[in-house]
């Protein structure tokens, strides 16, 4: 995360989803094996077609939970920061619909 790609919007509420790093590797590799079997044309194209994808494609660098752990722990500091709360996705989801019914 960059301060210069931080937009503050006011907002009643600021929170992240705080998810353990073991679920975030969980979710971003799942995501990214639906998006290969999803888009198979696509990525074999990209494959057999040269290095850019291997060289510049950042969604290869999360399949290390370690480094996932060390990106985890900076971002949430980074938020913790900027006066957001860690929140689980029900807790988040909670507020949300409080705030829907006013």
């Amino acid at each position: 995360m960059f301060d210069d790609l931080h937009i503050n919007i006011p907002a009643n509420h600021k929170a992240y989803l705080d998810v353990t790093d073991k679920t975030l590797f969980s979710r971003r590799n799942g995501r990214l094996i639906k998006d290969i079997v999803t888009n198979k044309k696509y990525f074999t194209g990209l494959v057999e077609e040269g290095e850019e994808f291997w060289n510049y494609n950042y969604l290869w660098s999360f399949t290390n939970l370690k480094d996932l752990s060390k990106q985890l722990t900076k971002t949430k500091k980074y938020y913790l920061s900027k006066k957001y709360k860690a929140l689980s996705d029900d807790k988040i989801y909670s507020v949300i619909k409080k705030e829907m019914s006013k």
